[in-house]
């Protein structure tokens, strides 16, 4: 059997939840930050640069691991990076980054391709030209699966309006949201309008009520599916598949008991009957349709 792009159940909802028009871009320095503010952002098309999740945004502006690497490429040093907000504009869309797929064998039992960044979801998304997202995605992941030449996708320069808000990292407002998605992975569901009201105090001059909504729910779809894509491969792992990632096995990396497995689906499934906003209710669907496929 050949080996084809898996298309998991619900995968049209959180398709549709990785088109966004407002996302967030961590950056490593000051330096970094100042030059997207007064020149806007130059990014390769399809390629995992923003995230409509606040807290992985947040946490990849306060990694000093992360910024030391970046320095050394990028000649600055400081360390100090930010969050910027970004409006993506009417030309442009956002969805999955290249290589954040995976190919699922079922004669071979083997999972395939980027694995570690299919469970990061929603976390790691690509911009694309408007109405054309599924189609050059497919294209650059075909380019650069065989190292074709012009594997790489073409520059998109967002304008300085596009990019010109800057959200400043808050070492207590991370801790929330690390206990956000704690709450998440137990199957307990979150205070999101606890949280909303959290950021909103904390860029009340930055971002519109609004705005703040926009970013809080999409951060919580992105915790959502991450955990239940992390679930479905463990599952997968337990049935006895083998995962790689960019051909590295990463199995014994993932494998967790069965014990914990059945108490971890349990409480992914306790969610679905919670009430959410209106714009979540997708994600209970989604919950449901892929631990039970």
């Amino acid at each position: 059997m050949a080996e084809l792009p898996f298309r998991e159940r619900g995968f049209e909802l959180v398709d549709q939840a990785a088109n966004q028009r407002l996302v967030l871009h961590g950056t490593s320095s000051s330096q970094n930050t100042d030059q997207i503010t007064t020149t806007g952002l130059l990014v390769e098309t399809g390629r995992a640069t923003v995230s409509a999740n606040i807290k992985h945004a947040l946490s990849w502006a306060t990694d000093q691991q992360r910024h030391e690497q970046y320095s050394k490429s990028a000649n600055t040093s400081d360390g100090i990076g930010a969050v910027v907000v970004l409006e993506i504009p009417d030309s442009l869309e956002t969805g999955f980054g290249t290589l954040t797929s995976i190919r699922i064998n079922e004669e071979t039992k083997t999972i395939s391709r980027d694995s570690l960044k299919y469970i990061g979801g929603l976390k790691q998304l690509g911009i694309y030209p408007k109405n054309r997202c599924h189609e050059v995605q497919a294209e650059l992941d075909t380019n650069k699966m065989s190292n074709a030449e012009n594997k790489q996708g073409e520059i998109i320069q967002l304008p300085t309006t596009s990019c010109s808000r800057v959200l400043q990292p808050q070492p207590e407002l991370l801790d929330q949201l690390v206990t956000f998605e704690n709450q998440i992975k137990q199957g307990i569901l979150p205070d999101i309008n606890g949280l909303i009201i959290l950021i909103e105090e904390a860029y009340a001059d930055v971002l519109t009520k609004e705005e703040t909504n926009t970013l809080v729910y999409g951060t919580y779809e992105s915790m959502l599916v991450s955990r239940v894509r992390s679930l479905f491969i463990k599952r997968l792992i337990a049935e006895g598949y083998t995962v790689f990632n960019k051909q590295v096995d990463v199995t014994d990396q993932l494998r967790t008991t069965n014990e914990r497995l059945n108490a971890d689906c349990r409480a992914m499934h306790t969610i679905e009957g919670r009430d959410l906003p209106s714009q979540l209710e997708w994600t209970v669907e989604y919950c449901h349709g892929v631990l039970n496929s």
